[in-house]
This record gives C-alpha cells, sequence and structure tokens, in this order.
C-alpha cells in the first residue's frame, strides 16, 4: 500500500500543458481502497515524451478509494477523477471514462493491477501503428496460487 510519504514524492505526468494529450489512461474503479494506490503510484513514476493523462471512473465505490484518488490528483497533474455511478459495472465504468478523455488514443488498464514499466511509451509506441494492442500479463505478484491457476 502506498503512504501519503510516497504520494507527495511524485511528479506523475505528461501533460503538455497546451490542453493536447495523446493518450488517455482509462481506469474503472469499485471499491479498490487497497489496491488503487499500487497502480497510480506505477503510473506516476511513468515517463514519456508524449502528453498522456489518467481518468479514474468511480463506479459507485463504498470504501475510501475516492479519498486514495485524491490524494494523488494533489501531486499528479494529469490525473482526473470522474464519477460513473450511474451504473454498476466495469464496462459502464470504461465508457464514462472514454467520454471523458481528452486522447486521441485510449489505454485501459485496472484499479487491482499494477502497470510494468515503459508501460504509457510502450502503449503509445504500438497504438501509433496498431489499432488495438495488449500487453503481456504477470498474474504472479498480485494474485493467490488458486486464482493463478485459473488464469
Amino acid at each position: 500500500m502506498t503512504s501519503e510519504n510516497d504520494v507527495i514524492s511524485m511528479a506523475g505526468g505528461g501533460d503538455t500543458g497546451d490542453g493536447l494529450v495523446r493518450l488517455s489512461v482509462v481506469i474503472p474503479c469499485y471499491n479498490a481502497e487497497h489496491t488503487i494506490g499500487d497502480q497510480l503510484e506505477a503510473l506516476a513514476r511513468q515517463t514519456s515524451p508524449e502528453s498522456w493523462e489518467i481518468i479514474v471512473a468511480n463506479n459507485r465505490s463504498t470504501d475510501g478509494s475516492v479519498a486514495v484518488i485524491n490524494r494523488f490528483r494533489k501531486h499528479m497533474h494529469n490525473l482526473r477523477l470522474v464519477e460513473a455511478s450511474e451504473k454498476q459495472g466495469a464496462g459502464y465504468a470504461m465508457n464514462v471514462g472514454v467520454r471523458a478523455a481528452r486522447g486521441e488514443l485510449l489505454a485501459f488498464c485496472d484499479a487491482d493491477d499494477v502497470v510494468g514499466e515503459g508501460w504509457i511509451t510502450a502503449m503509445q509506441s504500438a497504438l501509433a501503428v496498431h489499432k488495438f494492442v495488449s500487453g503481456p500479463h504477470e498474474v504472479a505478484r498480485l494474485n493467490s496460487s488458486a486464482l493463478q491457476q485459473n488464469r
């Protein structure tokens, strides 16, 4: 879990300040208080020469997810929180996030995952050439052995 001191030390971001965004990362979020900080911390460490933003679509969270996200928002100028509370479901939350996106390219990740080093740059580069891309999935780090066998 990320601490407040960790959040304060993060720069995060890639907004050029001119309002133009190359990539929008959309994260649906439902009761991810214990995991969203790790994902946002991983995204805050990303670097890219092109502009990018993060949109977290809160989908009726009843835990402390929003408080965790708001702590990151204080230090990550490219992080936005949107409400996706009209309907329950990751698909609905992703669609709300897409509607809020300013980027010409879209990438998706989950609130209970952690993107790898260089993920933003890899997504931007791959999406410049292909209409749809996916990255490798590492299941051991965040999942129990029983769940790993299911994947």
